[in-house]
């Protein structure tokens, strides 16, 4: 089925069945909505406002995890990357 609404240039809209009536309010809504949704980009890092309790230990790796004695920080130097540790105590 397709739906024609005729919109004149003040805006004044005619010929609106109840079907694009629904559509074009839709329409407004999700323009709206998306223009809400888009956040400005920033260049800031993360990294740069740690909190004042945490310390950035390495400026690379991943998947860092606690070793089970709790005293070393075991990390990947990348995706697939080898494993490596930091000596806490």
């Amino acid at each position: 089925m397709i739906v024609v609404c005729l919109v004149k240039s003040d805006g004044y809209i005619f010929s609106m069945t109840p079907r694009c009536k629904y559509i074009l309010l839709s329409l407004t809504f999700l323009m709206i909505a998306s223009l809400r949704a888009v956040e400005p980009l920033t260049s800031e890092n993360p990294t740069d406002h740690l909190q004042p309790h945490i310390m950035q230990l390495t400026a690379f790796g991943e998947r860092a995890d606690w070793s089970p004695d709790g005293k070393k920080i075991l990390f990947l130097t990348k995706t697939f990357g080898d494993a490596m540790e930091i000596d806490l105590a």
